[in-house]
């Protein structure tokens, strides 16, 4: 059976402000390795699918940056265009039908342009498992991260855990939990963290679509009947304006009974927020995580990201720091999820 990678790459990364901007938003950022966030996905998507079967979904506001950033790797026509940003029921509804509609049922294997991943080899095998059980079983199969720490920025997968197996039946979705309900899902062991990596045949999730979201089905039928006609635009932006904006998760995955869980055994990071990004450095023997022009002295707990200008810190903890070209924010750690608050703001004065 054919195998498809859906990209989802239409974010605008607000809480990753002042890095993330409109006119560059996060999965265009290098934060680790050697290219974008973007790039580097599709480099690691292509370990399991073909090139030609690559597809990123993007939205309209970004679509020059995204030719012009992923141009000498996909073709244009591998690259979709969403009218407006509604989410990831919307994305992968809307990604399922087209590629149905112009290639063909096959394994459709969905990623998030914003995740670190470390063990690639082992990263590629817990993909083609989840793979091999969604094809066997018709399920759609879900990838699992057992938690190294209590996290409230993740989604929680609760699963039957009381033995090894090679795919888990799910018995609850739980959305960003509290402090201590999350560290009651790690000490329980039965919880992994929602990786948002998702595999099913494109009739399957359809067919949840159908079941579940019955109002949006009949718009993605009626984006069907226009594809490659003359009328496509004018369809999809109509059945964009009637799209709730709701998550695969809460839309579907939620609802459905027909979801296995693969764990994965790579490292995982979704790089939603600033808080996340010390996962991605190292950190002295005082927890401070840095990158660029950095001196921490007696700090502990500190992000610091340099651009050109040198940051100093001096007797403080659990800060963030980021300098740009432009901007230098100052926030403490807890209120790392509030900094896409500041957008409204402040957007008049940078963008």
């Amino acid at each position: 059976m054919k195998k498809y990678g859906v990209i989802l790459a239409g974010g605008d990364g607000t809480r990753l402000w002042p890095l993330s901007r409109k006119s560059k938003p996060k999965q265009f950022l290098n934060l680790y390795g050697e290219e974008s966030m973007i790039v580097e996905t599709i480099k690691r998507v292509k370990d399991i699918v073909r090139e030609e079967n690559i597809f990123v979904v993007t939205s309209k506001n970004q679509e020059e940056l995204m030719k012009k950033h992923v141009g000498g790797i996909l073709k244009n026509e591998n690259i979709i265009v969403e009218p407006e940003a509604k989410s990831t029921a919307a994305s992968i509804g809307y990604a399922a039908t087209r590629i149905l509609e112009m290639y063909g049922d096959g394994m459709m294997c969905v990623f998030s342009s914003d995740h670190y991943i470390d063990g690639e080899d082992l990263f590629t095998k817990s993909v083609n498992d989840a793979i091999s059980v969604g094809e066997k079983e018709d399920k759609i199969v879900c990838i699992g991260i057992e938690p190294t720490y209590p996290s409230i920025n993740f989604g929680y997968i609760q699963i039957d855990n009381k033995e090894e197996k090679k795919a888990y039946d799910v018995k609850k979705f739980i959305e960003k939990p509290n402090k201590m309900k999350a560290n009651q899902f790690m000490l329980s062991g039965d919880y992994l963290w929602n990786t948002g990596i998702m595999v099913s045949k494109i009739s399957v999730i359809l067919n949840s679509f159908k079941r579940l979201l019955p109002k949006y089905y009949a718009e993605l039928e009626k984006i069907k009947k226009s594809i490659n006609t003359k009328d496509m635009s004018v369809e999809l932006k109509k059945a964009y304006s009637k799209f709730e904006k709701i998550s695969i998760s809460r839309a579907i995955l939620e609802k459905e009974k027909n979801v296995r869980v693969v764990k994965g055994r790579f490292k995982w990071m979704d790089i939603g927020s600033l808080d996340t990004l010390s996962s991605l450095y190292e950190k002295d023997k005082n927890g401070n995580t840095k990158r660029g022009n950095v001196l921490n002295m007696n700090s502990k707990n500190c992000i610091s990201l340099s651009n050109d200008r040198t940051i100093v810190t001096l007797g403080v903890e659990d800060l963030i720091i980021v300098e740009t070209e432009d901007t230098v924010l100052v926030c403490n750690k807890k209120n790392a999820q509030d900094v896409k608050k500041l957008i409204p703001k402040i957007e008049k004065r940078i963008v």
